[in-house]
This record gives C-alpha cells, structure tokens and sequence, in this order.
C-alpha cells in the first residue's frame, strides 16, 4: 500500500539542502498534476494517483538531487569526449599520451573537446539538423531531451511553442508541466503503474531511461523513502551520481 504522498515524504528522498527547493516547488508540480488529470479527464484510483506521484518525485530525485530546474552540461554521455595531454617519459623520450576526462569546464585550456557540444544527440530523437543536439538538449527538473521529445510533451504540457523556444524547458513553471506531462501521457502512465503493480522497479524506471541501467538503485531506494516515510528519515547526506555533476544520463529519451 502506497502512502500518502506528502512534501515531508518526498523530502525524505532528498538531502537536507534541497529541501527548500522541495519546498519551493512541491505546491507547483502537486497542482500541475491535478490540473493535468482534470484537463485530460485522467480517472485515477487514490492508490494509482499516490504510486504515479511517488514515482515522479523518486525519478527527480535520482536525476536531480537539488530538486531544481536545470540545463544539462557537456559531459562524455552528450559529446565526442575531449582529452587532456599528459605529458609521458619512456625508453624513447617524452611523448603525449591523451587521456579521458570526466568533465568539461569552458574556458579551461588542458581540455581539447573533439566536435561540437551534444553532438552526440544529433541524428537521433529527431535531430535532423545540425546543431539539433545542443539545442534540444537536457533541461528542467527531470531533463526533457532531443527534437521528438520537446515536440510531443510542449503541446501536452500547454507549451505549444517549446520547439520553436526550447529554453522555455528551463522556467522552473514549464518544467514543472512538462514533468507532470510526462509522467501522466496514458502510454507512459499505463506501463509505470503495470510496472509498479508489479513491485518491479526495474521495468518501471526504464519508461523514463529506457534500458539503461542508471539510477535504478537511487530510484528504488528514493521510491521506498517516498512511500514508506514512517521506516525512512530524511537523508542527511547529499546523493551522489554515478554520471558527471550537471550532466545526468539519458532522462526522457526514448530513441
């Protein structure tokens, strides 16, 4: 039996520093999503409602420990990865040798980025033109990403012109439609509540990430913490990502 889904429980799946951004936001997202089921004439059991709401607070807070609205950075996942030279002795003399780097700061000269930010993206999703990567990349509070994305939830969210002005992703007001949209499209919303009926968390993370495998312990333990508040404190420790900082991995990507 899923809990009631309250702020103070969702704040259990967050670090004590993004609790006032959980308590910025709770109210906004909390009331997109009714809005959402009234508009769309959703007809939900207490029980689905509560299960649907713990899955989209456990899943931002697996892709989004800050709990705020934010753009995704250039990291290995998104780019044609730079290296650093590091300078090597061996037998022959000094040569250099290049090796991979977690992490892109602009303006930094040891970085050498290989292509164009968010490269990677282009020809997928949608991505028919160049430079389509970088500018339908990551952004909101679970990261909405690539052409086909922005194009199928801007009109569910009631963001009609989101292709045309993807950074209206990044309005903390938008992002917050744009979740709850996603989370409550009846072909997404159906195999999340299947999966959670279910009790495989597995299969229901991979409506937001596809196959693979990051965040499935984060989101498992976020999902219990949401539902189960009375066995689980509020975290006391920030979470930690196993993907560069800013830059999540695919979230809202289905290819």
């Amino acid at each position: 039996m899923v809990d009631q889904v309250s702020k103070d429980a969702v704040k259990n799946a967050f670090s004590k520093s993004a609790h006032s951004n959980v308590d910025l936001y709770y109210e906004m997202i909390d009331k997109d999503f009714a809005r959402y089921l009234e508009k769309h004439n959703v007809q939900l059991s207490d029980v689905e409602r509560n299960r649907l709401k713990a899955y989209m607070w456990a899943t931002v807070a697996t892709e989004n420990d800050r709990c705020k609205p934010s753009e995704e950075r250039i990291n290995h996942i998104n780019t044609n990865m730079w290296q650093v030279p590091e300078v090597v002795q061996n037998k022959t003399g000094a040569h250099l040798k290049f090796k991979d780097v977690p992490l892109f700061q602009p303006g930094d000269g040891r970085y050498h980025l290989i292509g164009f930010p968010f490269d990677k993206y282009d020809g997928r999703m949608k991505n028919s033109s160049a430079g389509d990567g970088n500018k339908y990349r990551g952004r909101g509070f679970v990261q909405i990403t690539g052409r086909e994305n922005y194009m199928r939830y801007g009109p569910l969210a009631g963001i009609p012109a989101l292709v045309e002005q993807p950074d209206l992703a990044s309005d903390p007001r938008n992002a917050s439609k744009i979740l709850v949209a996603f989370i409550l499209d009846k072909h997404n919303r159906d195999r999340i509540l299947s999966s959670l009926a279910e009790d495989d968390l597995v299969k229901a993370r991979e409506v937001v990430n596809g196959r693979n495998p990051h965040g499935v312990a984060k989101f498992s333990e976020s999902y219990s913490k949401i539902t189960s508040p009375s066995k689980k404190g509020p975290s006391s420790h920030p979470q930690h990502e196993s993907t560069p900082k800013g830059g999540a991995a695919p979230t809202l990507r289905r290819t």
